[in-house]
């Protein structure tokens, strides 16, 4: 990182409109850690690896879900995820309802009552 000393860099997260935040601030030490830049290589060697056998190669897909609208929050509510899930108001709406019994240590068999009066 080449920043000069003292000063300040902001990360912010812009992936949904309208729900952007800061997520870091990088902040460089008024002191340099060193004197001046080091004289051996900065870059990693490269790893010697063969070239791949298309003729055995396979294809596979790999899928990554997590977070607040993640595969375990839908599961918990018994939903599936669909490409609509953030447009989706039912959707949203049960999801606030989860947080606010979570809040209250109900389980959803439990505030199923509740969250129909709601």
């Amino acid at each position: 990182m080449t920043g000069k000393p003292g000063s300040r860099l902001s990360i912010f997260d812009q992936f949904y409109e309208g729900l952007e935040y800061e997520l870091v601030d990088l902040v460089y030490s008024d002191t340099p850690l060193r004197a001046r830049v080091p004289d051996w290589p900065l870059t990693l060697p490269t790893i010697p690896l063969p070239e791949p056998d298309l003729d055995t190669a396979s294809r596979n897909e790999v899928v990554f879900t997590g977070g607040m609208m993640g595969e375990m929050v839908a599961q918990d509510m018994g939903e599936s995820m669909g490409p609509r899930m953030m447009q989706d108001d039912e959707f949203r709406h049960r999801l606030v309802h989860q947080r606010r019994r979570r809040r209250r240590g109900q389980s959803r068999h439990e505030a199923g009552a509740d969250a129909l009066a709601e």
